[in-house]
């Protein structure tokens, strides 16, 4: 097996392990600006921020022994945060935008 479909393969594993915990959170934030109407863009960042860091402690505390598995297959703590930054950056991009449009529309 080609070394960066393995990788993408591990990737995937893990997004998939925070995933849940993320979408909760970016509903919210899409909630909170279709509620607000985009007037509250800045409690919406903080609320994601706070939330992200609360899922990466939960995270990181409760399964620690997951980490063992990423870290045997070359991952480092660095290289999975910044995984997991960058998926929920993207996921939240990608959300926020279908609310968005939808928003428009309604």
């Amino acid at each position: 097996m080609h070394p960066l479909i393995r990788k993408l393969k591990v990737i995937l594993i893990f997004y998939r392990d925070i995933v849940s915990y993320n979408i909760i959170f970016t509903l919210i934030a899409c909630y909170w600006y279709f509620h607000t109407r985009a007037s509250a863009t800045m409690p919406m960042f903080w609320s994601k921020v706070l939330g992200f860091l609360f899922i990466a402690y939960i995270f990181y505390e409760f399964h620690k022994q997951k980490l063992y598995f990423y870290h045997n297959l070359g991952f480092g703590t660095k290289d999975l945060i910044f995984i997991a930054v960058f998926s929920d950056i993207l996921s939240f991009t990608i959300i926020f935008s279908v609310f968005r449009f939808f928003l428009y529309w309604l």
